[in-house]
């Protein structure tokens, strides 16, 4: 294989790694977002069930509240019972304790479920404070290793633009233009070539001119995709490896 030709390879594997790496930084502004919006949704979830629990302790206090009302009502309709001096005063008195004692009944009904709500509430708060401080370790951790991959990138990408700079060159003002030019129309410029094939679009290659691509002493185009045929085996798509 010919300087040119490995320099052709070289250069469209930092091509590939660059747009990979752009692609990545340019996605770390949104991965952030999501990360914090995931976030923010689980410190939500905490004090949805917080909020639940004070509001279940709060009518529990209004019911006993209510309900130290209700026996003091009691209290005064039978001390007025004391002092009735006809039967229907007698019986409109018992008529009010009767009712007096059905509202105390309903109000510590509901004081009893609402002992049970407060107490379910407390365990699921409890649980999920337990469940956000490990879920808080994770957000850590998944944030630093963002941060660390960012780090990476930008720094890997500044050295393979300055590879870029370097290779570029390397190939001459017309064999590169020609470069860019079969890049921007099929995406990859240099492809492989096997068994009389051009893999980048299975364009069977008349036999000379494969001959010629195996022999690497020349830059051959497919007549077809028009792309760069090689025969290598090196990675043409290096690059595209996880950041």
């Amino acid at each position: 294989m010919n300087k040119m030709i490995h320099d052709l390879i070289e250069l469209q594997k930092a091509d590939i790694r660059i747009e990979v790496l752009e692609k990545f930084t340019g996605s770390v502004a949104g991965l952030r977002s999501a990360l914090a919006e995931e976030k923010r949704a689980e410190q939500d979830r905490a004090a949805a069930k917080k909020a639940e629990l004070e509001t279940a302790k709060k009518d529990l206090r209004h019911q006993e509240r209510e309900l130290a009302t209700g026996e003091d009502k009691l209290k005064q309709i039978q001390v007025k019972l004391n002092a009735v001096k006809t039967n229907k005063e007698y019986e409109a008195a018992l008529k009010e304790i009767e009712e007096q004692k059905k509202v105390n009944g309903r109000t510590e009904e509901e004081i009893l479920l609402l002992y049970d709500k407060v107490e379910e509430a407390e365990k699921q708060e409890k649980a999920l404070e337990k469940e956000w401080k490990e879920k808080a370790v994770e957000f850590a951790e998944r944030e630093n290793e963002l941060d660390a991959k960012a780090a990476r990138a930008e720094t890997e990408l500044a050295g393979r633009r300055a590879e870029r700079e370097r290779l570029a060159p390397e190939l001459g003002a017309e064999l590169l233009k020609r470069y860019e030019y079969v890049r921007s129309r099929a995406g990859r410029a240099v492809v492989r070539a096997e068994g009389e094939v051009c893999l980048g679009c299975h364009y069977h290659i008349p036999a000379q001119i494969y001959n010629e691509v195996l022999k690497g002493e020349q830059l051959l185009a497919c007549n077809n995709c028009v792309r760069f045929m090689v025969h290598t085996e090196k990675d043409l798509e290096d690059g595209l490896e996880e950041i």
